[in-house]
């Protein structure tokens, strides 16, 4: 409707600027519609620039406090859409996290479940020779699993602990220690101790 009243009067927009004292910019934005009724200088403005074309300032004002509104309406239907996308992308996030978190502890246990038992000696260190008569195997496997030392059962405490005391013969001694679960999947180390008495 501006630009139409100045293209009717056949003024450039240089023109008009010069005329009304109003920045070229500033008309180029009222006539695209690129301006807000925030302040009264840009209220004014428009005003001047209005009746400078020979329109009715009083109801092109009118008409853009509407058109005004209307985007106002359209800035809150607009922050609504956008905060429920936003709470979506969260959601989504978070639900994407969970399913993340119980693949990988599936998979833990998986793998705990189909792998061999811990098994850790903490004596005899290494192989060796030894004077003595006996000799104390210690050690560790995973809770729940058996252990056997040279064919006989030890007791395992609760938290896989073990101690078994062996006696050993003159000469080579091989001892066998095996840890095994309850899917029967077996851990096995070896000592051999040269008994010199």
């Amino acid at each position: 409707m501006l630009r139409e009243a100045r293209d009717s009067l056949k003024l450039s927009i240089a023109d008009a600027a010069k005329e009304t004292r109003i920045n070229a910019e500033k008309i180029e934005h009222f006539e695209a519609g690129r301006f807000k009724l925030d302040d009264t200088y840009t209220l004014g403005q428009l005003s001047s620039y209005a009746k400078f074309l020979g329109l009715d300032h009083v109801a092109l004002l009118q008409l853009d406090a509407e058109s005004l509104h209307s985007d106002v309406q359209m800035n809150k239907r607009y922050r609504r859409a956008r905060t429920f996308v936003a709470s979506n992308s969260i959601a989504s996030g978070l639900l994407f996290g969970v399913v993340a978190i119980a693949i990988g502890s599936a998979l833990w246990l998986v793998v705990l479940f189909f792998s061999a038992p811990k098994l850790v000696i903490f004596t005899p260190v290494e192989d060796g020779v030894t004077n003595e008569y006996s000799v104390l195997v210690t050690g560790e496997t995973s809770s729940g699993s058996d252990v056997i030392i040279n064919g006989e059962p030890v007791l395992v405490d609760l938290n896989g602990g073990f101690t078994h005391r062996i006696l050993l013969a003159e000469g080579l001694n091989e001892i066998q220690i095996t840890a095994i679960n309850s899917l029967s999947r077996e851990a096995r180390e070896q000592r051999i101790l040269i008994a010199d008495f």
